[in-house]
C-alpha cells in the first residue's frame, strides 16, 4: 500500500514539475523502498536522512 501511495504522489509531482521530499529515520527499513523508487539522500542528521525525488 505504501508503494502505491508513493507512486501516486510521485506522479502528481512529476505532472506539476515538483520535487518530493521526505525525512526517514536511519533505523527505518522503509528507506530501502524510497531508494528503490528513485529517492536520493540529500542531507544527513544524527538519526535521520532527508531524501528527495526529482521529477
Amino acid at each position: 500500500m505504501g508503494r502505491f501511495i508513493l507512486k501516486n504522489i510521485i506522479q502528481e509531482a512529476t505532472l506539476s514539475n515538483k520535487t518530493v521530499s521526505l525525512s526517514v529515520l536511519k533505523s527505518n527499513t522503509a528507506q530501502d523502498l524510497y531508494l528503490n523508487m528513485g529517492f536520493k539522500i540529500v542531507a544527513e542528521e544524527e538519526s535521520s536522512y532527508l531524501m528527495k525525488y526529482y521529477s
